[in-house]
């Protein structure tokens, strides 16, 4: 069949498809699309899951399935939790989830969740009800919590009329928290949890057994090692084509490569320079442009008094706390020739990290002149020592490659950067997450949200869960936003920003990237792969001979 056939047939599934699906849109007040897509139990042809497909990530974060405590482990996660509400990134759409409707209130106050009847928890935990959607959210504003902790504790009070009802009633308008609590807005994973599993075994036997309500359940592990699922024979978004998924870690690159080649691992992101070398070997390759990030420079250290974690002696006091430093550093960089290098060509060159839709409106010029005059002016005509912590970041392996070219142009403008390499996880709790970071640059990727300025929220602000920039200007143009903003005003906001963090050098971008998949085609057919927040959906792989067709998420077109 040609191509074009193809692509036509696979249209016209798709339209009767959706015409199958279609129901109620969900209330809302904002203009962010919502799918009228919605979702019913289904099998696969001959009613179970086959075979066993093997999977490689290359970080597990802190190896914690409750989202509070660990956000980083987003993956697994998915597999064994359903979430509140799904965001198809390809075409700007919300799908109902664990949240089948949703409306919010004229004055911005309260949120309203029409829970979907009949999901099951695992192992006999019975249904997911409003209960447990009420805490899963106010886990994620407990104070132990490290995950959507400034978004949670806007909340007064939750109401639950009757077991499928959830009523969110917040402190200040907050139009927009529905979002913040999707996956349309959420970098991390924020799954539905079982109150009752949880109070009777307790958080750490939970955070290492986990019972969700999603497609697969964990029946074995290894920290720092493997988890190994098992596919349930029915559920309402989607029955998995593969009984079983064991995830391996493999923090090597290399040993990604090699497991790949040898037909060890089925599936894996890759580095973007071996997708010619992993085509050529007869692996299933993809570019995803969409599912990547922006790369950006975090500077220690800069942080304001409004943040309660602010230390005068020691925050502020760098360099980089002169803008003319910073902009030094900026154009020092020759990102055009890191993302040829380092990514194979298939990244891009950065903007200012809030990923405006006008890439080329922020960018820096390459100018290692001007970048010495810049330091003379700054009174650093000899440069001045710190220390690059370089780790492998579980959102963009390539990190430590990045941070050696970044302190290579910086020495050719007189800086003395020290490179210290560091696990990414103990560098994040004992220095990130306490602003211990004053002295340091690191790396820190942002991915592309539906609400950008929460994006902003999560980094860039006073008391956010990770301080990557912070500075007086740039928090008094967000503390003039309405509290009351719609989702149009919040994006205006964005664009005043942008404009402010490159005219006085935030965040500093390096490059925006893509993401490069393999897998062997033999066990894995042409992948669905479906973008939103997370670089792995495993629950919708593929046999090389698809067993169903049915999916929550709408493929990438011809798939």
């Amino acid at each position: 069949m040609s191509r074009i056939k193809s692509l036509l047939l696979t249209l016209v599934l798709a339209l009767v498809l959706i015409s199958l699906l279609a129901g109620c849109a969900p209330a809302t007040t904002t203009q962010v699309p919502t799918s009228t897509a919605t979702a019913t139990a289904t099998t696969t042809t001959d009613g179970k899951p086959q075979g066993n497909l093997v999977a490689a990530l290359q970080g597990f974060g802190s190896e914690n399935f409750l989202t509070w405590l660990d956000p980083k482990f987003s993956t697994p996660q998915l597999m064994v939790y359903d979430m509140l509400i799904y965001w198809d990134h390809i075409n700007h759409v919300l799908l109902p989830g664990v949240a089948e409707s949703w409306e919010v209130s004229a004055d911005g106050l309260t949120t309203t969740y029409h829970i979907r009847k009949g999901i099951q928890f695992s192992d006999g935990w019975g249904e997911l009800t409003a209960t447990d959607v009420k805490y899963s959210i106010e886990m994620q504003g407990s104070p132990e919590s490290i995950g959507k902790t400034a978004q949670a504790r806007r909340i007064a009070s939750m109401d639950i009329p009757d077991p499928y009802t959830l009523v969110v009633h917040m402190k200040t308008p907050y139009p927009t928290f529905y979002l913040d609590f999707s996956m349309a807005n959420s970098g991390v994973c924020q799954g539905m949890m079982c109150k009752a599993y949880i109070d009777k075994v307790g958080e750490e036997v939970a955070g290492q057994k986990p019972i969700g309500s999603g497609p697969y359940r964990l029946v074995d592990s290894q920290l720092g090692d493997f988890y190994k699922f098992e596919a349930l024979d029915s559920h309402w978004r989607v029955v998995p084509e593969f009984k079983t998924v064991t995830v391996r870690l493999l923090t090597e690159s290399s040993s990604v490569v090699a497991a790949l080649k040898n037909h060890e691992i089925d599936l894996s992101e890759v580095p973007n320079g071996q997708l010619e070398d992993l085509k050529t070997a007869g692996l299933g390759t993809e570019v995803n442009p969409v599912g990547g990030s922006i790369l950006m420079v975090s500077l220690g250290g800069m942080i304001i008094p409004e943040d309660k974690r602010y230390d005068a002696a020691k925050d502020n006091k760098d360099p980089w706390a002169d803008t003319r430093v910073r902009k030094a550093m900026a154009i020092a960089i020759d990102r055009a020739a890191i993302a040829k290098a380092v990514y194979a060509g298939l990244a891009k060159p950065a903007s200012v990290p809030l990923l405006t839709l006008d890439y080329d409106k922020y960018q820096y010029p390459y100018d290692p002149a001007a970048a010495k005059q810049l330091l003379k002016d700054a009174d650093y005509p000899n440069g001045f020592s710190f220390r690059c912590v370089s780790s492998v970041n579980p959102n963009d392996a390539q990190a430590p490659r990045v941070m050696e070219a970044l302190a290579g142009y910086w020495e050719q403008i007189g800086l003395k950067p020290q490179i210290a390499t560091m696990d990414y996880n103990a560098y994040y709790a004992q220095y990130v997450v306490p602003c211990k970071t004053a002295g340091d640059v690191t790396l820190t990727p942002i991915n592309s949200v539906a609400d950008q300025l929460a994006k902003a929220e999560l980094f860039l602000f006073p008391n956010v869960q990770q301080v990557v920039f912070q500075d007086e200007g740039s928090y008094a143009i967000y503390k003039a936003l309405s509290p009351n903003a719609t989702y149009e005003q919040r994006l205006a906001v964005v664009e005043q920003l942008n404009q402010y963090y490159y005219d006085n050098v935030g965040p500093i971008p390096v490059v925006r990237t893509a993401r490069t998949f393999a897998w062997n085609p033999a066990t894995v057919g042409p992948w669905p792969h479906v973008e939103a927040a997370q670089p792995l959906y495993l629950e919708y792989v593929r046999h090389a001979k698809p067993l169903n067709n049915y999916r929550l998420f709408i493929p990438w077109p011809g798939r």
